[in-house]
C-alpha cells in the first residue's frame, strides 16, 4: 500500500500517526516474556526483569526508546527497578545493539547473550552478544533468517536456531559455536509443511519439538564421542501423540522425563517417563501420572526448578500457577491471590529460574495494573514486589464480571469490563472483543487503549468463543478445521447477549479484532445487518477463501491446521467459502468500519482487505463510513491509538 490509500478520519486528529509501543522482556524459558494477549489493546508497560547468574537482566523506557539493560545483582534493589530508579544500580549496561528484540536469551555460565530481532516483513536475525562484565558488549556474530526460538547448549558456545523457508515457517534447525563461523551446522529439516520448529533449553538439556495441533515430534540433542552434535528423536510423530518433553536429572546421575500430553478425551496430562519408556506407542502404560487436568481445568506450561514442577494451567477460563515439591506427595499448591477482592485475577509465571529459591508470578487484572509477588520455594510463603506501574489518573473505580451465555449447547464465558456507575440498565455504549483462533485467550490485562472509553462509560465486552484456549485444549478443538462455524456462531451469540443482558444498548454495540479475529466480525456483519454500529480492525484477515488455496503464501500450510485444508478437503472448502468475508459481501446496512493496515505487513495481503472495503462501500445501503488508517513503514500487530480513540468517539460514542 501506498500513502494515498489512508483516508483519515480527520488530518488534525491523525497528524502523528505511531505503532504501538511493545512489551518486551527477557526470556529463557517459553513463557518468561510479559506480553499482551488481547492483540488488540496494546499498554505501555515495563516488562518484569529476570536474574540469571550475577545479572538482571530487564528492558527500560528512556524518551520514547526501549533500553535492553543488564545490572549487577546485589540484595534486594530489584525494588529500585519496580520504583523506576536506576541511579543507584550497580554497572548497569545498556546493549546499544539491541534495537526491536523480541527475545533475549542468557548463557548463565559464559555471559553470552542471544537477541532476536525483528527486520520486517516478518524476518528476523540474531545478535550473539559477548557478555563480559563491566563494559558494553560486543557482538560476536549475526545470523540472518532466524525463527523466533533459540537455545543456548549447557555450558558451551554452541547456540541453537531456527531458520525460516520462503513462507516464513520454522522449517529448519541449526546449530554453530559462536566463535568459528564455519561450525555451522543444519541439524533437521521440517520437510511436513504443517509443521513448524521450536527449539528451546531445560535442564541443561536441548530440545525441539516439531508440531501441528495434532501432532508433534520431539528430540534432544547431545554432543557424541567423536564431537558431532546426534538427534536422539524421543518420541517420534508416529505415535499420534501431542506432546512436549522436559528432562530432569537426577542427583545420582540417571535421567528422567516429564512429558505433557493428551489422554484420549483430549485432556492434559503430566507424566513421568524413564527414556527406555518414551516410546508412546509401546510403553506410555508404564507412565506414572504427576498431574492430570479436567475439562475445567487445563495444563498448559511446565518448568523444572529447585526440585520442584512449576505448573501453568487454565481453571475458570483464566490463567493459574501451582507448584508440586518433587520431594513429598502433598500434591499441588495453587500460587496467586490471598482473600483477592477481584475474582477474575490470572497468575502468570514471569520467572521460573531453574537455580533460583523463588517463583516470580505476576497477578493480572482487567480493572487494575498487575501485583508481582515472589512465591519461596523453602518456606512456601508469598512476598509481594511493590511495582510502580505509574498508575494512570482514574476517577471512577472499574469492576470486572463474569457472565456465561449457551452456544450450541455449552457456556460461553463472557467477560464484562466497566465502571462503577455503569448500570445493565441497556444504555450504555459497548464494544465486543473477540479473536476465537490458534488457542489465544483473551486474559486479563490492564490496557490504556480501553481507558478512555471506559471512563466515558463504554462497557468493553469480551467473548471468550471457542477456537481460543481459555478452556484448554478441547476448547481450541471445537473452533477449528471443521468445527469454525462453532466459533462464529458463539460471537453471534455474545453479540446478542451483550444487549438483551443490558449491558450495552441497542443500536450502540461496537465490535474490535485484528489479523484471524477478522473472520469473527467480518463474517458476522455480513449474516447480522444491523446488529453492529461500528467494528475496528487491525490487519483483517478477509480472504480465506481464496488465501488457503495458495501454499506458497506466508503461513498457509501452518494454518491448514486452524481452518482446514480446502485443497484436500471438500467439505473443508465449502464451509471457508461460507464465511471467507470478501466472498460474501451483499447489499445490506453496514456498519461504520475502520481499518488499521501495515505498510510492511508480511501476513495479510493489504490488497485483500481494500478490495473488501471497497465491495462493501459499493453493497452498503447504510450511510456510514468506511476508513483505512494506513500506517507507513510498520508491519502486522501495529495499532495506531490517535487513529482508533477517533473512530470510536465519532462512530460509537457521538452516533
Amino acid at each position: 500500500m501506498t500513502a494515498s490509500n489512508a483516508l483519515a478520519l480527520d488530518e488534525t486528529l491523525l497528524s502523528e500517526t505511531s505503532c504501538s509501543y511493545r512489551a518486551l522482556g527477557v526470556e529463557l524459558g517459553p513463557s518468561d516474556v510479559v506480553k499482551n494477549t488481547h492483540g488488540l489493546a496494546v499498554a505501555r508497560l515495563r516488562a518484569l526483569p529476570v536474574r540469571r547468574g550475577k545479572y538482571w537482566y530487564y528492558p527500560r523506557y528512556d524518551g520514547g526508546r526501549t533500553l535492553y539493560c543488564r545490572s549487577v545483582a546485589s540484595g534486594n534493589d530489584i525494588r529500585k527497578y519496580m520504583h523506576g530508579d536506576f541511579q543507584d544500580w550497580v554497572d548497569e549496561v545498556v546493549h546499544p545493539d539491541l534495537v526491536n528484540s523480541v527475545k533475549l536469551g542468557v548463557n548463565r555460565r559464559t555471559g553470552r547473550l542471544f537477541s532476536i530481532e525483528h527486520i520486517g516483513r516478518g524476518r528476523m536475525r540474531m545478535l550473539v552478544m559477548d557478555g563480559a562484565p563491566g563494559r558494553s558488549p560486543a557482538v560476536v556474530c549475526r545470523i540472518d533468517n532466524v525463527g523466533s526460538t533459540a537455545a543456548w547448549a549447557d555450558d558451551s558456545n554452541w547456540i541453537f536456531y531456527t531458520k525460516l523457508d520462503d513462507a516464513l515457517r520454522p522449517a529448519e534447525l541449526w546449530a554453530r559455536n559462536v566463535d568459528d563461523p564455519g561450525s555451522e551446522i543444519m541439524l533437521h529439516s521440517e520437510d511436513d509443511k504443517r509443521c513448524g520448529i521450536v527449539v528451546y533449553a531445560n535442564g541443561g538439556h536441548v530440545f525441539s519439538l516439531s508440531s501441528t495441533p495434532e501432532v508433534s515430534e520431539s528430540a534432544e540433542y547431545r554432543i557424541g564421542a567423536d564431537g558431532a552434535w546426534i538427534r536422539n528423536v524421543l518420541i517420534n510423530r508416529s505415535c499420534g501423540l501431542l506432546h512436549r518433553v522436559f528432562a530432569v536429572d537426577e542427583r545420582d546421575g540417571t535421567r528422567r522425563y516429564l512429558v505433557r500430553h493428551l489422554d484420549s478425551a483430549g485432556v492434559q496430562i503430566l507424566s513421568w517417563a524413564n527414556e527406555r519408556d518414551l516410546d508412546a506407542s509401546v510403553s506410555m502404560a508404564k507412565w506414572s501420572r504427576v498431574f492430570g487436568g479436567t475439562p475445567g481445568t487445563a495444563l498448559t506450561d511446565v518448568y523444572v526448578v529447585s526440585n520442584h514442577i512449576v505448573v501453568g494451567m487454565r481453571a475458570d477460563a483464566l490463567p493459574k500457577v501451582g507448584v508440586i515439591d518433587m520431594s513429598s506427595a502433598g500434591g499441588i499448591f495453587m500460587v496467586g491471590p490471598d482473600g483477592d477482592a477481584d475474582d477474575l485475577v490470572g497468575v502468570r509465571v514471569v520467572d521460573a529460574d531453574e537455580d533460583g529459591s523463588a517463583l516470580r508470578v505476576a497477578l493480572e487484572y482487567y480493572t487494575h495494573q498487575i501485583r508481582v509477588i515472589d512465591y519461596r520455594y523453602v518456606d512456601g510463603k508469598s512476598v509481594e514486589i511493590p511495582f510502580d506501574m505509574e498508575e494512570p489518573d482514574i476517577s471512577t473505580r472499574f469492576i470486572a464480571t463474569r457472565e456465561y451465555v449457551r452456544s450450541g449447547g455449552v457456556d460461553i464465558p463472557m467477560t464484562f469490563v466497566h465502571s462503577e456507575e455503569v448500570r445493565p440498565d441497556g444504555r450504555a455504549p459497548g464494544v465486543l472483543v473477540a479473536y476465537g483462533c490458534y488457542q489465544s485467550c483473551l486474559d486479563p490485562a490492564f490496557t490504556n487503549n480501553w481507558l478512555e472509553l471506559l471512563q466515558r462509560g463504554v462497557v468493553i465486552v469480551y467473548a471468550h468463543v471457542r477456537g481460543g484456549g481459555e478452556m484448554g485444549s478441547w476448547w481450541h478443538e471445537q473452533g477449528r478445521g471443521i468445527n469454525k462455524v462453532n466459533s462464529l456462531m458463539d460471537f453471534d451469540v455474545c453479540a446478542r447477549y451483550a444487549i438483551e443482558s443490558g449491558w450495552v444498548a441497542e443500536g450502540r454495540l461496537g465490535a474490535a479484532t485484528a489479523s484471524a479475529g477478522a473472520i469473527l466480525v467480518a463474517s458476522s456483519i455480513n449474516r447480522n445487518p444491523g446488529l453492529f454500529r461500528a467494528c475496528l480492525l487491525r490487519q483483517p484477515f478477509v480472504d480465506p477463501h481464496n488465501v488457503l488455496r495458495d501454499p506458497g503464501l506466508p503461513l498457509v500450510a501452518t494454518d491448514w491446521s486452524e481452518f482446514g485444508n480446502p485443497l484436500e478437503d471438500q467439505r473443508a472448502a465449502e464451509m471457508i467459502r461460507s464465511y471467507s468475508p470478501l466472498q460474501n459481501v451483499r447489499a445490506q446496512d453496514y456498519p461504520a468500519i475502520g481499518v488499521v493496515l501495515g505498510e510492511l505487513d508480511s501476513r495479510i495481503s493489504n490488497s485483500d482487505v481494500v478490495e473488501w472495503v471497497e465491495r462493501i462501500r459499493s453493497a452498503s445501503t447504510s450511510s456510514l463510513p468506511i476508513y483505512i488508517d494506513a500506517m507507513m513503514g510498520v508491519g502486522h500487530g501495529c495499532g495506531d491509538a490517535r487513529f482508533e480513540l477517533a473512530f470510536w468517539e465519532r462512530e460509537l460514542l457521538n452516533a
